[in-house]
């Protein structure tokens, strides 16, 4: 289950370069893999999120950015 306060998602916040205390992000473990989503973010920080979920090796399941 994905969540937004836990230490998993402290973690990747950390990681990624987001402010954990404004709740960017929830994330969740699952079979050794980490799954992340944004939470209430705007087009530009979805599109970070992901690139920075890319580059650390999590998988991004969304928002995506409309073009």
């Amino acid at each position: 289950m994905y969540k937004h306060n836990s230490e998993l998602a402290r973690g990747v916040c950390e990681k990624v370069g987001f402010n954990f205390w404004i709740s960017p992000l929830s994330a969740m473990k699952r079979n050794g893999k980490i799954f992340v989503r944004g939470t209430a973010l705007k087009p530009d920080e979805a599109r970070d999120l992901e690139g920075a979920c890319v580059r650390n090796g999590y998988i991004y399941k969304g928002p995506y950015n409309k073009h």
